[in-house]
C-alpha cells in the first residue's frame, strides 16, 4: 500500500474512533538481507543503486532486470526501493509469529 493511502486509511479510523480498539503496529524498513530471502543479491543491490538521474547509465542492468519493461510509467526507482521496502517490512513483520515467515 502506498505511504499517502496508509496515512489516509490511518486518519479514517481515527475519525471513527477505531484506533482505540485496535493495536496498531509500525513496521521497520526491511533490511537487504530480509529483501534477498525472496529476490537475489544483485537484484536488491541494484535497485538500491539506481535512481533517475543514473538510469540512462545502467540500461544493460534495467533490461536484464526487467524493470521497466512491462510498466513504462513505473515511478522513480528510487522511490520504488523505499516504499516498497517499508511495505514489504509490514507484510514480514505481520507473516507469521516472531514476525517473519
Amino acid at each position: 500500500m502506498k505511504p499517502h493511502r496508509i496515512r489516509m486509511t490511518h486518519a479514517l479510523l481515527g475519525r471513527y474512533g477505531l484506533l482505540d480498539q485496535m493495536q496498531v503496529f509500525r513496521p521497520h524498513p526491511a533490511r537487504d538481507r530480509d529483501l534477498c530471502r525472496f529476490h537475489a543479491d544483485d537484484y536488491v543491490s541494484f535497485l538500491r543503486s539506481v535512481t533517475p538521474e543514473t538510469q540512462q547509465d545502467q540500461i544493460r542492468a534495467l533490461k536484464h532486470f526487467s524493470v521497466g519493461e512491462d510498466c513504462p510509467r513505473l515511478r522513480r526507482y528510487g522511490d520504488l526501493y523505499n516504499e516498497n521496502n517499508v511495505a514489504i517490512s509490514g507484510i514480514h513483520t505481520h507473516a507469521g509469529p516472531g514476525g517473519y515467515l
